[in-house]
Formats: C-alpha cells, structure tokens, sequence
C-alpha cells in the first residue's frame, strides 16, 4: 500500500472515530485531493467535518461545492460554507466569501460586505485578500477611496510574494498613486511579478523597457516580454508586439507577424490594435501596388502616424508636429544634401498628400537644375518641363506608375527650389479642407469686426 493511501485511511479513521472532527489544513487538502478524483469516502469525511463545526472542513467543502469536486456544484452551498468556516477566523474561507461577494456568485453582490470579509482576512497576513482589498480601496469599491491605504496594502501582499500585488504596487509607483512616484522600483516590481508569470506586469515591464523608465532603455528585453504576455493572450502586449514587429524596433521588422499580432489584440476588444490593423492592413494591401518609396516606405496610402514613425526612425528632427493643422515640418539637412527642410501635408483624417523639400537657393540660378538631376537619376527623365535655368519660374515634372506626381519647381525672384511629391487623390482632400477652413476664418473675422462699429 501507498503512503498516499495510508495516510487517507489514517485521516478516515481519524474522523470517524472523534466525536468533534479536527482537521489540519494538510489533512483536509489530501481529501480534497480525493474528492477531485470521485472518492466518496473522502467527500463524507469533509462533510462530517464540517457539519461536526470544523472550520478547516467547512471551508474545502465549500470548496468542493465551488468546483463541483465530487458532489454537483452549487455556488450558493458553498457560499453559505464559506460564511461558517469565515464566522469562524477561517482566513482561506473568508477570502473566498469576499470573491463571491464582490462577483455576486451563489449570494447577492455586495461590495461593501466583500471588503469587510477581504480585510478581515488581510488582517492575518492572507496575501490574496490583501491585494483584492487594495484594489476595492484603490477604486472605491464597497469602501471610500483611499490610495494610500491600497498602496500599503498591496506592498504587504508584494513582500509576501503575490505577483498581482507586486504589479499593482508597481502600476501605483509608476504613476505616483498612493505613494510617492518611484520609476526604479516600479520596474523592480513589474519584474518580479513578471518572472513569475504575470501577464499584465510583462506587459508593463516591456512598456518601462521601452521608455527607458526605471531602467536602462533596452527594445529588444522589452520584445521579449510583450512576447511572453502576448502568448498569454494579454491584447495590450499583443498590440504593442505589433508596433515593435511593424516598425522593426527590438526586433527584425515583419510586417506580416505584426499585422497578425494586431489581428488577435483587435479581437480581445483593443481600440489601439483596432486602428493599428485597419492601418497596415491597408497599407500592406495598398503597397502591392505602391512603387515610389521614400526611405524605404511607400507613400502611397501611407497616414500620419506611419509616416511619423518612418521619419523618426530615420532621425529627422521634427520642428513642428501638429494632429490639428495639416502640415508638419522637419530639418532635412542630415538626410539629404543641400535641402533644409521637409513639410509632409496630410488630411484631416490623416492621410498623406504632399511631401516637399526645400532647398535654399542662396541667388543660385543653377540650383534647380542640380535637384533635376538628383531626381533624374531615381526616375529618370522628367516628363514635361517649363521654364529656363537662368532666370524667372522653373517646373519639371515626374508621373509615376502608381499615380505619384513628383515636382521640381522654383519660383522667383527667389531661387528657393522644391522637390514635391503629391497624391493626388489626398492632395485634392486637403485643399478643399484648407479652403473652407480659409472662408471659416474668414467668415469670423468678418463677424467679429462687424460687431466693432
């Protein structure tokens, strides 16, 4: 015979034999284990136990009704034993109560009797029940708001290893609530619930990982752990898996990978991975028949935000970045030679129309002619042209294959040249955007100055 078994028979005859039952939380749970597996004996033994007023006994039959281990189950049967052995000191019991209390399972929801049962549990050092009242105090549930008191709480309950308590505590460091704001250690803490397993703390951890936030800023750990979180399903780290694979920021950039990252984020509800995926989904769609690129990225169908991205990552520096005017504007001159800034103009709802550089001409005359030739030598001859090299306005003009217009321009008397790219399409949205926001402007100053005199 087994150990397993002599030890069950030894706790059978135990608690057959004694007129009051008492049972050690290690006997009780070798029960439980047998009452998981359909042993009858093992059920009528919890049962006489707790019928007989044993606390520990009232609370795995509660469990046992929880779960439906070897009897039906039935939430409130095991509620109303959870109360018994709870009423009773029982920690674990207590605990489980406020769970069902807070949820409305097999009792009436009531949040502030959830809290009670919670604190009174937390109170003996119950880790989870410590963590679940910071959270009812952190919002205001069933008690007043008070986060201070959740941060303390949720440190008692970190110190004791639970992983949700140390992410909590974390998210609280982070951002200053109920404590004072401490980046360091909030890291400290994501990372010990994270390598425990903790999804959500993975994904704050990879976040701080990102930003460089309590620890030194490194994409390709921060990768790693969107990556476990999101096999977790966790939509936040999913998502931002996919903003890393997209981009190809920590890891080698995939498009595909990403588009499909985005996919399952968008599924689990998330309105960052909704936009993301309508996004690259139609730019990945469109880029099939895209041809002109600048670094590296079509701009065809391209929108603000992926441009925005491509030009980060190619290291202009941005001079003025608006989402409610229709252009922004950047210092070209690291990228490329002789020109001095860049304007990419986009639509309202924030696609891409015009990108043009500019280079100042300085009274060179020959300048126009230098960015032709720059522009020649990718697209090969212009199209059309206007204009002569030594004096007045100049135009020469590309049309791509994939309906991209490209211009070399210059004015005059200034000799300021200009390379412009146009979708025409988004090019058309935005002019007719600015011309009635020109006659708005127009219409109230007209109003405002009728009302002068």
């Amino acid at each position: 015979m087994n150990s397993r078994m002599t030890t069950l028979f030894f706790i059978l005859a135990l608690i057959w034999s004694q007129a009051t039952a008492a049972l050690t939380d290690e006997q009780a749970a070798t029960l439980r284990d047998r009452a998981i597996k359909h042993d009858k004996k093992a059920v009528a033994a919890l049962v006489k136990a707790a019928e007989a007023g044993d606390a520990t006994g009232q609370f795995y039959v509660g469990v046992l009704y929880y779960f439906g281990y070897g009897v039906k189950k039935a939430p409130k049967t095991a509620a109303a034993w959870f109360r018994k052995a709870a009423e009773q000191g029982q920690s674990d019991a207590q605990h489980s109560l406020g769970v069902m209390l807070a949820h409305g399972q097999g009792v009436a929801k009531n949040e502030a009797e959830a809290a009670a049962w919670f604190r009174k549990a937390a109170e003996q050092g119950y880790a989870d029940a410590q963590n679940n009242l910071g959270v009812m105090l952190a919002h205001g549930q069933g008690v007043a708001k008070n986060e201070a008191e959740a941060a303390a709480w949720f440190r008692k309950a970190a110190e004791q290893g639970d992983a949700d308590a140390q992410n909590n505590l974390g998210w609280r460091l982070k951002n200053g609530q109920g404590v004072a704001k401490n980046e360091a250690e909030a890291a400290a803490w994501f990372r010990k619930a994270a390598e425990q397993g903790d999804a959500d703390a993975q994904e704050n951890l990879g976040v701080m990982l990102v930003n460089g936030q309590g620890v030194t800023k490194n994409e390709a750990e921060a990768v790693a752990w969107f990556q476990k979180a999101a096999e977790q399903g966790n939509a936040g780290a999913q998502n931002h898996l996919g903003v890393r694979l997209e981009y190809g920021q920590g890891v080698t950039k995939n498009e595909t990978q990403a588009l499909a990252w985005y996919k399952k984020a968008k599924d689990s509800g998330n309105e960052y991975a909704q936009r993301n995926h309508a996004r690259l989904d139609k730019r990945l769609n469109c880029a099939k028949s895209a041809t002109t690129k600048l670094f590296d990225s079509p701009i065809l169908c391209s929108s603000r935000e992926d441009f925005r991205g491509v030009l980060k990552l190619a290291g202009l520096q941005a001079t003025r970045e608006d989402n409610d005017y229709w252009y922004d504007n950047y210092n070209s001159s690291t990228v490329l030679e002789k020109s001095q800034k860049l304007t990419v103009g986009y639509t309202r709802a924030g696609d891409l129309g015009v990108v043009e550089y500019s280079f100042p001409g300085h009274m060179d005359t020959g300048l126009v002619v230098w960015v032709r030739e720059m522009v020649a030598s990718k697209y090969g001859w212009p199209d059309d042209s206007n204009g002569v090299q030594s004096v007045g306005e100049v135009t020469y003009r590309w049309r791509l294959k994939d309906g991209i217009e490209v211009k070399v321009w210059r004015g005059w008397p200034d000799t300021t040249s200009y390379l412009t790219y146009t979708v025409p399409e988004y090019k058309a949205v935005m002019d007719g955007e600015l011309e009635a926001n020109r006659r708005e402007k127009e219409a109230e100053k007209f109003t405002k100055q009728n009302k002068a005199f």
